[in-house]
């Protein structure tokens, strides 16, 4: 425990839990003690702080006994937040229930997408893997998949979610899967993807990742390619939000038909299907291609380990308020 003794070590602390506070009110989004110690951020820029070990008793001895943060965040029912934003805790209430629902519909449909070769890991992510989406919100999925076989699998995802009529299109938003992310184990490290130095909204976004199905390890080798977010969330882990109901386990029959499928479509036929497909699929995305040519773009990224298709990504903007938020507090 690094403790408080030091006042420029209670300085920095106080500052960490605000940015953590007011990064999480962007999205209505209040915390408790353990939660703000899970999400930490630091980011300092006098050249004089480091990250410290902090522990929970450290946060919870700083939130109460802090008067800067007395001064600029309320408390109640075990919940933080910034002053005058009680009706957060309501909110936050109110999207956890309509979070079960989606919850639901994203295993049910993992549980078909499990079938599909190649694929090595599928998770929900950005805002209901945390259980904070809105009633009309959609279902993002991050797909991991085996090297080589990008195109292929990609296809057989859409053509699947397509024909069980699940998959988001057009105006079709409400409880449809959103599937604009796909990576390789080539590409766990998502470092490089970063909008900005540091890109805040990024960094917690991947820990709010909750793998649902994980094969040969592939959600633990995907955190530990990421542990660079530990420069600026230094407790971060891997995701505890997927208990063992949410999980889908692989079973013999789902096994069987996966390996069986991969066993066609590998060698020398599947070489030549997925230059097809890639093919196929570049021709069709032309213009997400055309914008992924431009220079340091990491919104839209088109390759044979990465297809991320956010052509509206608010990073930037995201990151302009989290900061002009924090200018607002410390001048």
């Amino acid at each position: 425990m690094a403790g408080l003794a030091s006042m420029d070590n209670q300085a920095d602390l106080e500052k960490a839990i605000l940015s953590t506070i007011v990064y999480f009110d962007m999205f209505d989004y209040p915390l408790t003690a353990t939660e703000i110690w899970q999400g930490l951020y630091w980011e300092m820029r006098d050249g004089r702080s480091k990250i410290l070990d902090y522990s929970i008793a450290d946060i919870i001895e700083c939130l109460e006994n802090s008067n800067k943060i007395k001064s600029l965040a309320d408390n109640k029912n075990g919940f933080y937040f910034r002053r005058g934003r009680e009706e957060i805790i309501q909110t936050r209430h109110q999207r956890y229930l309509i979070g079960q629902s989606k919850w639901q519909r994203a295993q049910r449909i993992t549980k078909t997408l499990r079938l599909v070769p190649f694929i090595r890991m599928i998770a929900v992510c950005n805002k209901i893997a945390y259980n904070n989406a809105g009633d009309d919100s959609d279902i993002d999925l991050f797909i991991i998949i085996k090297p080589g076989r990008i195109w292929t699998t990609r296809t057989l995802v859409t053509i699947i979610t397509g024909l069980l009529g699940v998959r988001r299109h057009g105006r079709k938003i409400k409880d449809r899967v959103c599937l604009s992310f796909y990576i390789t184990g080539k590409a766990m490290n998502l470092e490089k993807l970063s909008a900005t130095k540091p890109d805040t909204h990024f960094m917690y976004w991947i820990t709010q990742i909750a793998p649902i199905f994980s094969l040969n390890e592939t959600a633990t080798a995907f955190w530990q390619a990421n542990k660079w977010i530990k420069n600026h969330l230094p407790n971060f882990t891997s995701y505890q939000g997927v208990d063992y109901q949410r999980q889908i386990i692989d079973s013999q029959l789902t096994s069987f038909v996966r390996q069986t499928a991969e066993k066609i479509l590998s060698g020398g036929l599947g070489n030549i299907i997925e230059r097809k497909l890639k093919k196929l699929q570049l021709k069709k995305m032309s213009a997400k291609t055309n914008s992924a040519r431009w220079k340091n773009n990491t919104n839209v990224v088109v390759s044979d380990n990465i297809l991320k298709f956010h052509e509206r990504d608010a990073r930037m903007e995201l990151r302009r308020e989290f900061l002009t938020r924090l200018k607002d507090i410390y001048g």
